[in-house]
């Protein structure tokens, strides 16, 4: 490493105004960045945004804000913003020729750097803290040669390269898992072909196996308001998607003969309206056994710190996925008696009943939960994965049914009635084989992505420090990859 340099040496508050004569813009205000992300890209007229937009930025510079610097509202430019303005709250950093932009951005947002401006801003007089670029301009920091300061940035990256696919893998698995819901049981697009083709003398396997591929859009666009007749497929629309199957393996065709089976080939009427033939509408209290939770007293040593996860709804409000890898608390065996539903099973749907109502997440392991949950246990005929994506898709419903003057709060007697639709049982299993696939990916890919994080988090000062070599960083990024 080459030493210590003072902040004020290396790079500059840049004060660049922008062009308010546009007549739109992207305004950023200090709450629309996010621990280096950036919360929205939304367009809204210039004479219209507040006095304190007025900076202009470019790429490379680094919003850092000067109020409450310890909130991660932080962010690295990393494209063209010539239609984004920025609050005058913000110090906009650009780094001068001896230093990486990149590389700055990671000595400004370790926890060591976040930490002094934190202290920095509550040690200046007035009602809430903050900091100015001349405040901090006197921190010293590492500034190793260019050379170096790259071969830092390319092992970081590297390793946050990989945690943002992780994440992307993730939300296309849980897109997937949803569109399959949303097409099987609540658009009913499998029943509807073959409906149609019975309508219309075309084979109706085969239509339900092209509607099941994706070969057969399932009258897009047309609202549900429309009669039953109208949201089927023309014959011509059956004739085009049956042909298309002829592009797929045997072995795939093999695959979607078996499931589309399963599916009837007409509807019939119900409390919730015509569902497919030989379906049920029923109760949620009646498909799975609902239990709520309870805090152990927290003046009771005894009772914290074991061996049990406890959850509570804050667990499941930062997760980038619909499952819950670990709790902020665990609670030993005597914790666990003290709360009437003691260790919940692996695979129970959590959903928060209020503070808010409906985060949702599969429980990847036994959990205990607090009294701020209502919690499902899929013991009977339906299976956890539809009973995830079913909170999920009927979530404004669940809300409609909150009630309370401090804050909305679902009870478990206003839970249980609310309706659904029960498939049969060959057709859940089919489903449940697909998308238990998804979530156990998405599982795994949370516990890397989590290793990697802790990896990064806990090795990059070390890394800046020149305790750790570049080399070092990287076998322990591939030792987690490969867990």
């Amino acid at each position: 490493m080459s030493g210590l340099l003072p902040l004020g040496e290396v790079c500059r508050n840049a004060s660049r105004a922008f062009d308010l004569k546009k007549p739109e813009a992207i305004f950023i205000n200090t709450g629309d960045v996010l621990n280096g992300d950036f919360l929205h890209s939304d367009y809204s007229e210039t004479r219209s945004m507040p006095g304190q937009a007025k900076k202009a930025i470019l790429k490379d510079d680094i919003l850092y804000s000067e109020i409450r610097p310890g909130n991660g509202r932080f962010a690295y430019v990393n494209f063209d913003a010539p239609d984004h303005v920025v609050s005058t709250k913000f110090m906009v950093i650009e780094a001068f020729d001896r230093i990486l932009p990149k590389y700055l951005y990671l000595i400004l947002t370790s926890a060591s750097v976040q930490n002094e401006f934190k202290l920095i801003a509550e040690s200046r007089s007035g009602t809430f803290p903050q900091i100015t670029f001349d405040a901090i301009a006197h921190v010293p920091i590492p500034v190793p040669e260019i050379e170096e300061q790259e071969r830092i940035i390319d092992s970081y990256f590297g390793i946050h390269d990989k945690i943002a696919l992780n994440r992307k893998l993730n939300e296309t698995l849980e897109e997937m898992a949803r569109a399959l819901f949303q097409s099987w049981f609540v658009d009913f697009d499998p029943v509807k072909a073959k409906l149609a083709a019975v309508r219309n003398g075309s084979d109706p396997e085969r239509a339900c196996m092209a509607a099941l591929s994706g070969k057969l859009r399932i009258a897009p666009g047309k609202p549900k308001s429309d009669t039953l007749a109208a949201q089927l497929p023309t014959a011509e629309e059956l004739d085009t998607a049956i042909a298309a199957l002829d592009t797929l393996s045997p072995a795939q065709l093999e695959k979607l003969a078996q499931t589309a089976a399963h599916f009837p080939a007409d509807f019939e009427d119900s409390e919730l309206g015509l569902v497919p033939e030989g379906w049920k509408a029923s109760e949620i209290g009646n498909e799975v056994s609902i239990y709520g939770g309870a805090t152990p007293s927290t003046k009771e040593e005894k009772f914290w710190d074991g061996d049990y996860a406890w959850a509570t709804p804050k667990d499941l409000s930062g997760i980038p996925s619909k499952v819950l890898i670990s709790t902020q608390r665990r609670i030993t065996d005597q914790g666990v008696a003290k709360i009437s539903s003691g260790q919940l099973p692996a695979g129970s749907v959590l959903m928060s009943s209020r503070a808010p109502v409906g985060y949702l997440a599969l429980a990847t392991a036994p959990i205990s939960i607090n009294q701020g949950f209502i919690a499902m246990v899929c013991d009977k005929k339906l299976p956890n994965s539809y009973v995830l994506l079913w909170a999920e898709a009927v979530m404004d419903e669940i809300k409609s049914k909150a009630s309370g003057s401090t804050f909305a709060e679902i009870s478990k007697k206003a839970f249980r009635p609310i309706q659904l639709v029960v498939p049969n049982k060959s057709i859940l299993t089919s489903f449940d084989q697909i998308v238990t696939g998804f979530y156990r990916d998405i599982t795994l890919d949370e516990r890397q992505t989590r290793t990697l994080a802790e990896l990064r988090d806990t090795l990059l000062p070390k890394l800046l420090s020149g305790e750790l070599s570049v080399g070092e960083i990287q076998s322990a990024a591939e030792i987690a990859e490969n867990r």
